[in-house]
């Protein structure tokens, strides 16, 4: 049974952007985390509860920010490859990545408060690595046996 005709257009505008801004949200928002798939999975709960999908819509119909990416697609017809026409360096690339990235540190701030566990997991990695850095090996083996039961609490938390 089908349940919806094609793609929603904010859906459809987004890709043909050629923005790839969700990749961001392989690590925390301070860089220094790569999730796993388990946490990019409640972080992307989280942010598909934002609606952000309301803000893109919005954005898909600004004449300012179409103008810009009618002419970036331009440019790449005509033969200009990324490191000429650097889109990501563009003012509409920028809106649409303050906007993942905000949804990203809200999304981060409700993980703090509704899951402890998985949130003192991703702490403990980032501490674990900031030790390593350090030359603080004992700390960081003490940090990576706290994020070792913080998983293994989250292991019983979703069985």
């Amino acid at each position: 049974m089908k349940i919806s005709e094609g793609t929603e257009p904010w859906r459809q505008w987004l890709i043909n952007t050629g923005w790839d801004g969700i990749q961001q949200i392989r690590k925390d928002s301070t860089g220094n985390h790569e999730y796993t798939s388990t946490e990019r999975e409640v972080l992307y709960k989280y942010i598909g509860e934002q609606q952000i999908w309301k803000e893109y819509d919005r954005l898909s119909k600004n004449k300012k920010y179409n103008d810009q990416l009618d002419r970036i697609r331009a440019m790449r017809v005509e033969g200009y490859d990324s490191k000429e026409i650097k889109a990501a360096s563009s003012e509409v690339y920028g809106v649409l990545d303050d906007i993942i990235k905000n949804a990203q540190k809200v999304a981060e701030q409700r993980l703090q408060s509704e899951n402890e566990p998985m949130w003192r997991s991703i702490q403990e990695s980032i501490r674990s690595k900031d030790m390593m850095k350090q030359g603080r090996i004992d700390d960081a083996r003490r940090s990576a046996d706290r994020r070792r039961q913080a998983i293994e609490e989250l292991t019983q938390m979703y069985k």
